[in-house]
């Protein structure tokens, strides 16, 4: 029988002990996930942008690769990297679904995206994609991308009056593997 532990260390460091049958002990070190909530600008973000942690939007999605702590906050946290700094979907989710949301609307003329190629392997940019704002209750597509290799893809749009965006992953990598991997997701 297996028991799992979970402490985040001064903030910056989480260690996972597994206690496993026969009193092995499996000790894992990764970065500790971004706090939720983000009442300041992170530490060393670079960027500032409407989906930020500290501008009122809360972000969900469909999974989360917890094993390797690759929270969804990371794609709000205003900076891209270090290379576990990202978020990166379930092995087995294979419609990846990203969600931001604004306590109140806010006007968006552009959505720019960090895939994982920027830091890691090219294969690991996110293949193909859409993009919806939701106005007024009804969800707009914004853009749809196929066969991407780009590791930084901008998607310039009329001005948008929403209160959500929706990144839905449809296919996750160039390479094929199944899980989605960005950095942030960035909205102007």
């Amino acid at each position: 029988m297996a028991s799992e532990s979970v402490r985040t260390l001064g903030g910056l460091w989480a260690v996972t002990l597994a206690l496993i049958a026969g009193g092995i002990v499996l000790v894992r070190w990764m970065p500790a996930p971004p706090r939720s909530g983000c009442p300041t600008a992170p530490k060393g973000a670079t960027m500032d942008h409407l989906a930020r942690c500290d501008h009122a939007v809360k972000v969900t999605a469909s999974s989360t690769d917890t094993g390797g702590g690759h929270d969804a906050a990371y794609l709000i946290d205003g900076r891209v990297g270090p290379e576990q700094e990202k978020w990166v979907s379930a092995d087995g989710d294979r419609a990846p679904v990203v969600e931001l949301e604004w306590d109140r609307p806010v006007k968006m003329t552009r959505v720019i995206l960090h895939h994982a190629g920027l830091r890691e392997e090219h294969g690991y940019d996110t293949r193909e994609f859409t993009l919806h704002a939701r106005v007024k209750g009804a969800w707009v597509e914004l853009a749809h991308v196929h066969n991407n290799v780009l590791h930084l893809t901008t998607h310039t749009f009329p001005e948008v009056l929403t209160d959500a965006l929706r990144l839905s992953i449809i296919s996750p990598a160039v390479n094929g593997n199944n899980r989605a991997r960005l950095f942030e997701l960035e909205v102007r």
